[in-house]
């Protein structure tokens, strides 16, 4: 969260706690080494994410049982219920093969990691448009 703070300014406390208290709510562990820590934070006008590697893990209760070695944080403004879904199921589906988290934990540089997630400049999603990590 601490590389995110420059971007949340006074917002950065509550999006603290508002991940804190979605935990608590329900495991954001998806399995496969791969968590996404997500939560809804009054004043975002956009989606705002960062990624994070944990060589040893961490327990993000996942059904398989193994810690989360890949974490995807995705802060969310309020009531994007539909926007968030569709980014949820892109992170899915970019760590859904196991070569493909095996080259995300190896990568080098922040332009290595983007080429291999495809991201581009944010761009604004409609309804009909599919929404993805180049969303963010």
């Amino acid at each position: 969260m601490a590389a995110l703070e420059s971007q949340l300014g006074d917002m950065a406390p509550r999006a603290i706690r508002a991940v804190l208290d979605r935990e608590a709510t329900a495991s954001t562990g998806l399995g496969d080494e791969v968590a996404v820590p997500h939560a809804a934070i009054a004043g975002l006008s956009q989606p705002v994410m960062a990624l994070g590697f944990a060589r040893e893990g961490v327990e993000f209760n996942a059904p398989d049982g193994r810690p989360a070695r890949i974490v995807f944080l995705l802060l969310m403004p309020p009531r994007a219920h539909d926007q968030e879904v569709r980014i949820l199921a892109s992170i899915a589906e970019a760590v859904f093969e196991p070569s493909q988290r095996e080259r995300l934990l190896n990568v080098k540089s922040s332009q290595e990691l983007s080429a291999l997630l495809s991201v581009r400049p944010l761009r604004r999603a409609s309804r009909s448009s599919r929404a993805s990590l180049a969303d963010v």
